[in-house]
């Protein structure tokens, strides 16, 4: 293991890779992040992402599992719009 997961993450799928990781060993793609947070809107509209810098980006560019400390989000001062 890489480190903990966030803890709503743990509750929602303990101790499955898995349900992630489709492929052992390889990055979680995103249509697996949106599988389960279908609901989540998009950061910017799909016409404007290029502009704000999210063309291409990966969910867990940010967003970022098995991170000490457990937080989800990155929060860097450079991230900021």
């Amino acid at each position: 293991s890489s480190g903990p997961l966030l803890p709503a993450h743990a509750v929602a799928i303990g101790d499955d890779c898995s349900a992630c990781h489709t492929k052992a060993f390889q990055r979680v793609q995103d249509e697996t992040c949106t599988t389960c947070h279908r609901d989540m809107a998009d950061h910017a509209e799909p016409a404007l992402q290029s502009h704000v810098g999210l063309d291409g980006i990966r969910c867990a560019t940010c967003h970022r599992e098995h991170n000490t400390p457990v937080h989800i989000t990155i929060t860097a001062d450079a991230l900021c719009t």
